[in-house]
């Protein structure tokens, strides 16, 4: 029996089916089958026409259904891609660019599958929605005086008083019917809840979509006054006394009613009334029949809006 040796490095050929298989894998990593998906291109427009404003719409995005290569989609959906509205050239009235001849109204625009900026390899298979709908309105300049809105109440016995605010007048930009009826641009609420002093506090304005301000006055300072409430109450049957006379006295009406304006968390207290001083002063009065006023003295904060009766008959035994 003869026995040949096999060349050094040689390797037995063990099956022709392994290498199809292998050759199958090359072709399969080489060739893959088209995916789909769905991207989201946000809308942008065009400059407008310096006496034009758009009007804002819910539409934000057109949705387009793409099918290509894995690699090619992978990629799309990473690009940071928008659709631009050429308001100028869609509008179809003037490619040159005269604004003069785009006019405030209502007007639909189609979209162009050509300005979607894709690999050519990509086949568009739907856009949603297929034109945009856009608003274009007379612009306004208007100077607006700022008022600040309270949310919650200060704490009891108090009261926020209307804000200052740093400006206090803004110059706002939007559609001529937005600004038109305004009277006043709001801030965003400032909450007072238990407040019962004063503060200062930087505010957004209020601003609608459709309108703008420059940007160093987006911001306002306010000025919210927190002062203690005021009110006024009726004391009813206050004794009258009398001071400096040794004799037996007396007075007629012997009690009054007073009118005291106040903070109402002073007027309030407890024992407030033993805080008022009410008398008739007889010094150097001999023994007879007098008319006279009483003094009052009231705790410092108060003051003395009525009294009834204003004259009282003093008897000097």
């Amino acid at each position: 029996m003869t026995t040949t040796n096999a060349p050094r490095g040689w390797i037995p050929n063990r099956s022709p089916m392994l290498t199809i298989a292998a050759l199958l894998m090359l072709l399969f990593s080489c060739s893959q089958e088209p995916v789909e998906t769905t991207l989201l291109l946000p809308l942008g427009f065009s400059s407008l026409p310096a006496n034009l404003v758009k009007i804002p719409s819910h539409l934000t995005n057109l949705e387009i259904r793409i099918k290509g290569p894995a690699r090619l989609i992978k990629k799309a959906g990473q690009e940071d891609m928008s659709y631009l509205v050429d308001l100028f050239t869609d509008l179809a009235l003037d490619p040159a660019g005269m604004a003069s001849t785009i006019k405030p109204g209502s007007y639909t625009i189609p979209i162009m599958e050509e300005r979607i900026p894709l690999n050519p390899k990509i086949t568009i298979l739907k856009i949603v929605p297929t034109f945009v709908t856009v608003q274009l309105e007379e612009k306004m300049v208007k100077r607006l005086p700022v008022h600040v809105p309270y949310a919650g109440e200060a704490a009891p016995g108090f009261t926020a008083l209307d804000a200052a605010t740093d400006p206090g007048v803004v110059e706002v930009t939007g559609p001529q019917s937005t600004l038109e009826p305004l009277m006043f641009i709001m801030t965003k609420p400032v909450d007072i809840t238990n407040a019962k002093e004063g503060f200062k506090k930087n505010l957004p304005l209020d601003l609608s979509p459709s309108t703008s301000v420059d940007p160093s006055t987006a911001i306002v300072v306010a000025d919210i006054p927190i002062v203690e409430t005021i009110t006024t109450q009726n004391f009813k049957n206050l004794t009258v006394a009398t001071i400096n006379s040794t004799n037996p006295t007396s007075v007629i009406p012997p009690t009054m009613e007073i009118k005291v304006k106040g903070p109402v968390n002073t007027l309030k207290k407890d024992g407030i009334k033993e805080a008022f001083k009410i008398y008739i002063d007889l010094e150097g009065l001999a023994p007879g029949v007098y008319v006279r006023r009483a003094a009052i003295t009231l705790p410092v904060g108060l003051m003395l809006a009525d009294t009834k009766p204003e004259l009282f008959t003093v008897t000097i035994k």
